[in-house]
């Protein structure tokens, strides 16, 4: 099973280290030949715009993650085989006020003690942690 919770900590505060820069691949020979890109954000969209879904490998609702084999629709890799994984990221102590403020609730279900609720916060506050694992082999998946 792939370890996909690695996260690097600042030594001073413990928290998480803000998001890497994606790193564009060298030309396979062995070599480490990967520089970072200009903007990480620049290039989101079109990544998955037209990723087409051919298997559900693996889905855990216990964990908050799925992983998804498929081609890409777009760019470099368009038709190539990819792995994408898609996690919920956990929430912050430091967003909580804001999230019951600016949040919409939709009851569910109600009785006498409990109440359940869908709640949909702000987008800013609903992320998604993404990983592209483009081009991909039989090994990989």
């Amino acid at each position: 099973m792939a370890d996909t919770k690695k996260r690097s900590l600042d030594s001073d505060n413990g928290t998480e280290s803000g998001p890497e820069k994606k790193l564009a691949s060298g030309d396979g020979a062995g070599k480490d030949t990967k520089k970072p890109t200009a903007d990480p954000g620049s290039e989101a969209g079109s990544v998955l715009a037209g990723f087409q879904t051919e298997k559900i490998m693996r889905e855990s609702s216990r964990e908050k993650n799925i992983f998804i084999h498929g081609k890409m629709g777009s760019g470099p890799n368009e038709g190539r085989d990819a792995v994408l994984i898609l996690e919920k990221t956990p929430f912050r102590e430091d967003s909580l006020a804001e999230l019951f403020k600016t949040s919409e609730l939709k009851l569910q279900m109600r009785n006498d003690i409990y109440s359940t609720y869908h709640l949909h916060p702000p987008t800013h506050l609903n992320e998604n942690k993404s990983t592209v694992v483009c081009p991909t082999s039989t090994k990989r998946m």
